[in-house]
């Protein structure tokens, strides 16, 4: 178990305690079971995702072979404020490629309500929700990505709170790069009941889109405001 402070200490200031449980989180996968990949996880048509080896991770593959595809891989995880970790890989850095989900009810279904997105394409990395019957932009900032280069991802969902980051494998973690907050209309849709992890990908061009070593812990406040 671990502890994290979030906001700004000092006279006249309040501080936020979050506790991440778990050194591996309640949900790990390091993408070499079979057995899990057939019990565990669902995906959408086309099936386009495998496991396979990528240096030096084993992980899940998304081989998307037709322009403007898309795929999701879902497996159910009991719990909707989390923290996510991943290692991502894609060859296409300039498309609409490679995300995860941060929460979505259980469907493989990519246009779906009820759900929160994490997603990189052209040069930014944003956060989604769907409302309305479409996505929503939460917020965005810049990502610069270089291609078939692995990169750790951390998200979180706290909450009507939601916070991403990235940054490229064997470098320094960086502070979140994007925090942003659901209004209560477009949080009036998500009670998505049994919530699960799902990754996403697709593009406007082919590509490969890798995910491996992916961890989920279960995140609650216990102090601040």
């Amino acid at each position: 178990m671990r502890g994290d402070v979030e906001g700004r200490g000092g006279q006249g200031c309040t501080v936020e305690v979050i506790e991440i449980s778990g050194s591996r989180g309640f949900y790990y996968d390091d993408a070499r079971s079979l057995d899990r990949w057939n019990r565990e996880w669902s995906q959408s048509t086309p099936a386009a995702w495998s496991l396979i080896y990528s240096a030096p991770f084993f992980a899940y593959r998304n081989t998307n072979l037709v322009a403007n595809d898309r795929a999701t891989l879902m497996s159910f995880v009991p719990s909707r404020d989390r923290e996510i970790t991943a290692k991502i890989r894609t060859s296409d850095i300039v498309n609409d490629g490679i995300g995860i989900y941060l929460r979505k009810s259980r469907t493989t279904l990519e246009a779906d309500q009820s759900s929160v997105l994490w997603n990189y394409y052209n040069g930014n990395h944003v956060i989604l929700v769907y409302d309305a019957g479409a996505f929503v932009v939460l917020a965005t900032a810049a990502l610069v990505l270089v291609a078939n280069s692995w990169y750790n991802v951390k998200l979180r969902a706290q909450g009507q709170t939601f916070r991403a980051k990235v940054w490229l494998l064997g470098t320094a973690e960086p502070n979140w790069q994007l925090t942003t907050y659901m209004t209560r209309q477009q949080a009036r849709g998500q009670d998505i009941g049994q919530s699960t992890i799902c990754l996403r990908a697709g593009g406007t061009l082919a590509g490969l889109r890798d995910y491996a070593d992916l961890r989920v812990s279960p995140v609650r406040k216990v102090g601040g405001p």
